[in-house]
């Protein structure tokens, strides 16, 4: 209706204009004190302050009436007006006063069950989290985030947990903090009440004047990340250990990884044993399972280095599920993505690992290589040529000569106890003759110890040759989606010609004679035709026969090689 339409433009323009007026500084009401005088242009700054806030109060309210559930079910139309009102104040003008009121509002609309403002919700609290600098309203945010998920017993969408990965935090916990019980302090030193009332007084004049001149100390931005990182963690180790088999699971996991470079050394103990005990689930995904080897591999590449800890039960529980790359990468392709990141950190790991365990993973990567797409085969060959030239000892396995001791067992999941070396790399046999020119090549490049011109990444190759009709770089048909580049049609075979006239000839009942022909069809270029080949086309070149005659001709026509054979023979 009208009233309606009114009522819509009505909140938009006032939240422009508040988003021009409102000033860089939180308005702090100071009652007046009895006997005290103001000179008239504080006290007109004072009664402008308190007209504007109480306005803005009542602006406040009316948005959050509007954006409740129950209203948003009643009048849709309002209700996204709101909550994008309630985003914009918000983004532009996190420092201003009743910035709860607005927090309050929209943290359980990301979670609300209408995809559209969900994903509202969803977008301006991630640009809240890159456009806030100064750290403590994102700490109120992510506090209200916590204790909503809390609430809801975890089950919440999940892009609430993947929200969280958006903050930049750049300091991280110092050796000592303790997210479950607290930070361990040193001793503390006696100060009398006296000295402590002076430092508490000083410590509020400190705090508005910081507020007053929008300024902020280092101290303090490392003291808002630091509690930020421990609310998002306690939040993460929360989930994981209430709630078994939680579909946050890749959510949280992506999470640890992102932040896992910040984690101080008693976290990083807590975090591998529990990541250890969640991967051996055997109810728990693929994905899932990845995303726990992705988490341990980047926090113990970033933080692990100084400590004496080894990861074959990652090892293991990765190189157990590369057969289910077959066709799991197939139904959801996420999951090669995650398997390149996992494999591309267990390269780069500096310390030495076993060679049976390398070669066991380039056997089964190979393997593998047979029966999945372009993009991803050429992919896994760039993995499988890092591995090689980075432990010289497993290019035995391209050595067809050597021959190790036992038999290769492929069914067993321990990558240390399958013996590859008893193997060889007989895939490459077939690589090099794939129907993809592209990873013919490149098949030939690894097994001779070859680099492609410039370093491509084992993800760029997948991105790029994953069949994508929409990539401008891709110059694909839309009918062809096999392959990028397409494959060429093959050539017309030598008698194609030949047949379609016969069939012509057949058709229109113009066919009275059939020409009876050898045809030698070789590679001319490699095996050139012998003279005694030669000396038979020339005998069965025109030879002409009927339909009623060719049982007879043919069998003359062969006595006559045959006797021509046995001459042969004879003058040897």
């Amino acid at each position: 209706t009208d009233i309606e339409k009114v009522k819509k433009f009505a909140l938009l323009a006032q939240a422009s204009v508040y988003k021009d007026i409102i000033p860089g500084y939180k308005i702090v009401i100071i009652e007046d004190e009895e006997g005290a005088t103001l000179s008239k242009e504080v006290a007109s700054i004072r009664g402008y302050e308190k007209k504007f806030l109480a306005c803005y109060q009542v602006y406040i309210s009316s948005l959050v009436k509007y954006s409740k559930v129950r209203s948003l079910k009643a009048n849709t139309g309002m209700g996204l007006i709101a909550i994008k009102c309630i985003g914009e104040l918000l983004c532009s003008a996190p420092h201003f006063n009743y910035r709860i009121n607005l927090v309050e509002a929209i943290v359980p609309l990301m979670n609300h069950s209408n995809s559209k403002i969900s994903d509202m919700g969803i977008k301006y609290v991630e640009s809240l989290f890159k456009t806030e600098n100064r750290g403590d309203v994102s700490l109120e945010v992510v506090k209200k985030i916590s204790a909503y998920i809390r609430s809801k017993s975890f089950n919440v969408n999940e892009r609430m947990i993947t929200c969280l990965t958006k903050i930049p935090l750049t300091y991280g916990l110092h050796p000592g903090d303790d997210i479950f019980h607290g930070t361990l302090h040193a001793k503390r030193v006696h100060i009398s009440k006296r000295d402590k009332k002076k430092m508490k007084h000083q410590r509020i004049i400190e705090k508005e004047l910081q507020e007053a001149a929008a300024e902020q100390s280092m101290e303090e931005k490392r003291y808002l990340q630091t509690e930020i990182l421990k609310q998002v963690f306690l939040l993460y180790f929360r989930i994981l250990k209430k709630v078994k088999n939680t579909p946050l699971l890749p959510n949280i996991l992506e999470g640890l990884a992102t932040f896992s470079h910040l984690i101080n050394i008693e976290l990083l103990i807590d975090l591998l044993d529990l990541l250890n005990e969640i991967i051996r689930n055997p109810n728990l995904s693929i994905l899932s399972k990845l995303h726990c080897a992705v988490t341990a591999f980047q926090t113990h590449k970033l933080q692990g280095q100084t400590l004496n800890i080894d990861l074959k039960d990652y090892y293991n529980q990765v190189y157990s599920i590369i057969f289910d790359l077959i066709y799991e990468s197939i139904a959801d392709p996420s999951v090669l993505k995650i398997t390149l990141s996992c494999l591309t950190l267990m390269i780069s790991e500096n310390r030495q690992v076993s060679i049976d365990r390398v070669a066991a993973y380039i056997k089964r990567l190979l393997t593998i290589c047979l029966h999945i797409s372009d993009g991803a085969c050429l992919s896994i060959l760039a993995i499988v040529q890092e591995l090689l030239l980075k432990y010289p000892k497993t290019q035995q396995l391209l050595d067809t000569e050597f021959v190790g001791s036992g038999l290769y067992n492929a069914e067993i999941n321990d990558a240390e106890h399958c013996n590859p070396f008893a193997s060889t790399l007989w895939e490459f046999s077939l690589l090099n003759k794939h129907v993809h020119p592209v990873i013919q090549n490149y098949s030939k490049l690894v097994c001779r110890m070859q680099r492609a011109e410039g370093r491509i990444t084992p993800m760029e190759l997948y991105e790029y040759y994953i069949p994508n009709t929409d990539d401008p770089r891709k110059n694909i048909e839309k009918g062809i989606s096999y392959c990028n580049p397409p494959i060429l049609d093959p050539q017309p075979h030598v008698l194609e010609a030949r047949y379609n006239k016969y069939m012509e000839a057949k058709k229109n009942g113009t066919n009275n004679k059939k020409f009876v022909k050898t045809w030698f069809v070789r590679p001319q270029q490699l095996y050139p035709q012998s003279e005694f080949f030669l000396g038979l086309e020339n005998q069965v070149n025109d030879i002409e026969v009927n339909k009623e005659d060719m049982k007879s001709t043919l069998k003359q026509y062969y006595d006559e090689i045959l006797e021509d054979a046995d001459m042969m023979i004879l003058d040897e």
